[in-house]
């Protein structure tokens, strides 16, 4: 069944990745993220590898602004959201001491208040559908907090909260999933950590674009509550909820591989 899939941070990355496979599965993915030209690059790129040319929407989440100009084109448009895949994000890594509240601030524009937003704003249109279904893309940093990654971590414990009370109020009407992944090789890690050693510290951990994808995609069509990969990072998450302080202490020598490389 042909369902029509908004992705957020849709220029690049996980979000470009899974717009491409949903495309060749037989969806109508429409890109959203905030560049035009980008997003323009994508679909033109999407359709030379699937055949579907996407239609796509410059879109700041954050910005009330624009989300209202979304909402209007949607309407103008007559277009029919079964499926919002929130996977726009944002992060900086670094040790508390060197965060300022403009990144502060910033990562919870992204991460937490553009995603509820755009939630808000969408949610008329996926309650009229029969299918209709919320993809929050967190991270298993909302579950397993890490030094360098406080302020994102937190964000993303904040959305993960989100995500559960959402699927308990509107689960009689949109399905709602929350997809929770280690660290994946995107271009969000030279952004988040310029100097190289987060992403040099968890190489061997890192999960490709497309494999994150293909997860994404598997429950468009076959929702879940959660996706959580890697499945060991997951098992650690839960016995950190269970002993916070065993995990902290048997996992300090990993984790602060990422303070202590320069």
């Amino acid at each position: 069944m042909r369902r029509e899939v908004w992705v957020t941070g849709a220029s690049s990355g996980i979000g470009k990745e899974t717009a491409l496979l949903l495309a060749q599965n037989g969806h109508s993915p429409v890109l959203v993220a905030r560049s035009s030209k980008k997003l323009a690059e994508v679909s033109a790129y999407i359709y030379e590898q699937s055949g579907y040319q996407p239609s796509f929407f410059a879109c700041d989440i954050t910005k009330e602004k624009d989300r209202s100009q979304l909402i209007k084109w949607i309407q103008d448009n007559n277009y029919s959201p079964d499926v919002l895949i929130n996977n726009a994000g944002y992060g900086v890594f670094q040790e508390i001491e060197q965060i300022d509240m403009h990144t502060a601030e910033e990562t919870f524009q992204v991460n937490v208040l553009g995603g509820i937003a755009l939630v808000n704003n969408l949610l008329p249109f996926l309650k009229e559908s029969n299918q209709g279904h919320i993809i929050n893309v967190v991270s298993q940093a909302g579950k397993l907090p890490t030094p360098k990654s406080a302020v994102y971590a937190a964000s993303k414990h904040a959305m993960l909260a989100y995500t559960n009370v959402l699927r308990m109020e509107v689960g009689n009407h949109v399905y709602v999933t929350a997809v929770n992944y280690g660290p994946v090789k995107t271009p969000f890690l030279q952004k988040a950590d310029p100097s190289g050693g987060y992403e040099e510290a968890v190489g061997r951990w890192l999960i490709s674009p497309s494999t994150a994808a293909e997860h994404i995609a598997r429950a468009v069509d076959k929702p879940k509550r959660e996706v959580n990969l890697p499945r060991w990072m997951n098992i650690a998450a839960f016995f950190y909820s269970l002993s916070p302080r065993f995990v902290e202490t048997l996992s300090k020598p990993l984790f602060m591989k990422k303070i202590n490389r320069r």
